[in-house]
């Protein structure tokens, strides 16, 4: 965000790498597609003017919405789902998947 959205601190930082690996462990697991960001870290005034929930996992820069080009959201959470285990959340939409690495087993839709 041409030098907008500087990390608030070094775990910020880390967790933005943390993801970033994520997300190559998914590009590699889908055989390697496109993938389109559609938010990461994104610091509290961002996150509550997007509406994104109080204690959002973006905040801390380790979670991710995206798209994987030539995939429906639904198949790629499918396909990530018994893969990604407890190592964090995932969940779906009708247009993004969100992944984050909060260490623990969550799962939601987000209902459209």
């Amino acid at each position: 965000h041409g030098g907008q959205r500087i990390p608030e601190n070094a775990d910020v930082t880390q967790n933005i790498v943390r993801a970033a690996r994520i997300l190559q462990e998914v590009r590699d697991l889908l055989g390697g597609p496109v993938i389109t960001i559609n938010s990461w870290d994104r610091p509290p005034h961002i996150n509550r003017a997007v509406g994104g929930a109080r204690f959002s996992r973006h905040i801390e820069g380790d979670a991710v919405d995206f798209v994987v080009v030539g995939m429906h959201a639904y198949d790629v959470y499918d396909r990530l789902n018994g893969w990604f285990g407890s190592r964090g959340g995932l969940a779906s939409s009708s247009i993004f998947t969100h992944i984050d690495g909060r260490g623990y087993y969550a799962r939601w839709s987000y209902g459209y």
